[in-house]
C-alpha cells in the first residue's frame, strides 16, 4: 500500500474539499481507474492493520491457538484485567 500527500488543485480540490461528498471516481477515457474514498482515523487504522501481513499472522496464530486450546470464561478475563486472582 502506498500513501502520498495530496496537493490537489482546481476541480479536484473543490470536489474533495466540498462537504458531503463520498467516494470520488477518477476516470480515464470514460473508464473508472481509481476510487478516492474518504477515511477517518478509525477506518485508516482498520485498513492499515488488515493489510499488514505481520499483524494478520499474529491474528491467525491467536485464532489457531483458540481453536486448539479453547478460551477462558469471560468472568475470568475480567478478574484478570482488574488484577484480582481467579
Amino acid at each position: 500500500m502506498k500513501s502520498i500527500a495530496l496537493e490537489a488543485t482546481g476541480e479536484l480540490k473543490q470536489l474533495l474539499e466540498s462537504e458531503g461528498n463520498g467516494t470520488v471516481v477518477l476516470t480515464r477515457d470514460g473508464n473508472a481507474v481509481y476510487a478516492v474514498v474518504p477515511v477517518d482515523d478509525e477506518i485508516w487504522e482498520s485498513y492499515s492493520l488488515s493489510t499488514n501481513p505481520e499483524f494478520m499472522a499474529l491474528v491467525e496464530a491467536a485464532r489457531e491457538e483458540y481453536r486448539k486450546d479453547g478460551g477462558i470464561p469471560l468472568d475470568h478475563a475480567w478478574r484478570s484485567l482488574a488484577g484480582k486472582p481467579e
